[in-house]
């Protein structure tokens, strides 16, 4: 069984996100866009996959041809990951839900991009989970326990799966927060 190995957070993470977000921004096809670092290690003071999760967000998603030779050569490779994961209750329209997914195999730090549509609600998701999860430690905390209890107790190919649910949990507490808070997303772009 393949564990998920989780590392304590890096300060070092939101440089290493500024950089690749400089480096995006130098894509005269991105330079306007948003860009935001999303994921736990965007999070400070929880454990985290090595990895830098960036969003990059995209007036139309089915329109991406032209920078996919651009990506490609700055070491990315697409993913076959044609949709976010659902959350309970918000319909099944999963084209609401596309997105586009690259990676980085031969890069330290290591990066998923993922390019969502601006207006479809899982380019808000990601960066409301992020800003709630800065906004609330217990939540966090909390967060953090059931991910290092998840690496502990299933494999690799399970892990995302299995945490899906516990952020759409999370997600309920997020969306009263930016009810009160009068929240909405903005962009890092590093």
């Amino acid at each position: 069984m393949q564990k998920v190995e989780l590392v304590a957070h890096d300060p070092k993470w939101h440089e290493q996100f500024q950089a690749i977000a400089a480096e995006l921004n130098g894509i005269p096809d991105f330079n306007s866009l948003p860009i935001n670092h999303i994921g736990s290690t965007a999070i400070s003071g929880i454990e985290a996959k090595d990895v830098i999760d960036v969003q990059l967000g995209v007036a139309d998603i089915s329109k991406l041809d032209p920078i996919q030779a651009k990506l490609t050569g700055l070491g990315y490779v697409y993913m076959p990951l044609l949709s976010d994961h659902v959350p309970a209750g918000l319909g099944i329209d999963t084209f609401l839900w596309a997105k586009q997914f690259w990676t980085t195999e031969n890069r330290v730090p290591k990066v998923n991009l993922h390019i969502r549509q601006i207006d479809h609600p899982n380019w808000r998701f990601a960066i409301l989970f992020r800003d709630y999860l800065r906004a609330d430690a217990r939540m966090a905390a909390s967060y953090a326990a059931a991910k290092r209890t998840l690496s502990e107790v299933v494999d690799s190919s399970m892990y995302s799966t299995v945490k899906d649910p516990i952020i759409d949990i999370i997600m309920v507490a997020a969306e009263d927060w930016a009810t009160k808070t009068d929240w909405t997303p903005q962009p890092d772009n590093g």
